[in-house]
């Protein structure tokens, strides 16, 4: 008999010790990953309610740029590569037609922005804040079912390998 409790190494009653047998160091094993992984998507689950409860919380920091006008159109010209000090000049000279053109577009967009009237600004900005809360909700959502999965299989997991150590034991 495998003994692997050094409390009965000097013991006279083997039938006292914790593992028996490579069957049951298995299943233990298994139920020690199947515990990290429940432990871990638990703590990913609560992250993602917490997501999906108070968003506004959340992403705080991202929806900051949502709060101006002013805020929405500096996000808008930092994610498409421009200032508004360099909005009038291309970035490289030695870009090809269809760069060129391409620049040309995020240039255009980024004045047709700023020469919006206030009030369609604010309408913009605001779908535009909507838009991002809706699709990070979708990407929370998927990623709990897709989290929940994952403890649905740990747990099948855990308890067959559970009763193989239970039945082991005898």
């Amino acid at each position: 008999m495998i003994s692997l409790c050094p409390a009965n190494a000097g013991h006279s009653n083997p039938d006292k010790t914790m593992i028996k047998n490579i069957l049951q160091l298995y299943a233990l094993l298994v139920c020690l990953i199947t515990v990290v992984i429940l432990i871990v998507s638990f703590s990913m689950s609560l992250n993602l309610v917490t997501s999906l409860v108070i968003p506004e919380y959340k992403y705080y920091s991202s929806l900051r740029s949502y709060d101006s006008n002013e805020a929405y159109i500096e996000d808008y010209e930092h994610s498409i590569g421009f200032t508004s000090s360099s909005l009038h000049e291309l970035p490289s000279s030695s870009l090809d037609d269809s760069e060129r053109q391409y620049w040309k577009d995020k240039m255009q967009k980024v004045i047709a922005l700023q020469q919006l009237p206030p009030n369609q600004l604010d309408e913009k900005r605001l779908a535009a804040r909507r838009q991002y809360l809706e699709n990070k909700k979708v990407q929370d959502i998927t990623s709990l079912i897709y989290t929940l999965q994952w403890v649905l299989i740990a747990m099948i997991f855990f308890f067959i390998h559970w009763k193989i150590y239970k039945k082991s034991e005898k």
